[in-house]
């Protein structure tokens, strides 16, 4: 294994219910609508919040999207989700796997949906950025992401991990031929095809020290 790469909402943090609050709220004007705006965001965690903002309105709320209210809804969510995200647990074992690559020198990026200032803000926030060797966050899609990390470190894919929780991880991982390991909390039902890319399924990041 010469290089890891983690999502981060479900697989460093216990961070995605902090999302899918945060768009009930932000949409809790639209009482009607809620619940399908909610469903949509969870069949598509792993998709940057401006697509689902563009979406939401044109085709669940069927109005127009101005920019002004574009950019007003980023900031509205951002400001709804930062300290949440900041003080969110890590998921079991994550922290530990982190520091043990981190201290065999083997490089650890991040990789996400949420954009990346506010993503490196929420690392430095969190006292942990030293572990990691870049953060790639949108509008840099995962694949485009993952593709970019195999070029620059000249990696070849099969000497990388990336550790996802999502159908959108699978696919960034199926498309960049990275082999990759599914996070499925016990008790829920596994999203992801049971075939290559995927190599394992993990209830948290314990099992990952297993791979050092």
């Amino acid at each position: 294994m010469k290089a890891v790469i983690l999502d981060v909402d479900g697989v460093l943090f216990e961070s995605v219910d902090i999302k899918t609050e945060a768009f009930a709220e932000l949409f809790s004007d639209y009482p009607d609508k809620v619940g399908e705006i909610v469903s949509y965001h969870l069949q598509n965690t792993g998709v940057s919040r401006y697509i689902k903002f563009r979406h939401i309105y044109e085709n669940i709320l069927h109005i127009p999207l101005p920019d002004s209210l574009f950019f007003e809804l980023s900031d509205r969510f951002s400001k709804l989700v930062f300290d949440r995200v900041v003080s969110a647990p890590f998921v079991e074992g994550a922290r530990q796997f982190v520091r043990e690559c981190f201290h065999r020198e083997i490089p650890i990026f991040l990789v996400s949906a949420t954009p990346a200032d506010e993503l490196t803000a929420i690392i430095r926030a969190r006292w942990i950025s030293t572990y990691f060797t870049d953060i790639y966050g949108a509008p840099e899609t995962k694949t485009h992401a993952i593709t970019d990390i195999l070029k620059t470190r000249n990696l070849d894919p099969s000497s990388v991990i990336f550790i996802g929780d999502s159908t959108l991880d699978y696919s960034a991982a199926q498309q960049t031929n990275v082999p990759f390991i599914g996070r499925v909390p016990s008790g829920k039902e596994s999203p992801f095809p049971d075939s290559p890319p995927l190599i394992r399924i993990i209830p948290d990041l314990t099992p990952m020290r297993e791979y050092l």
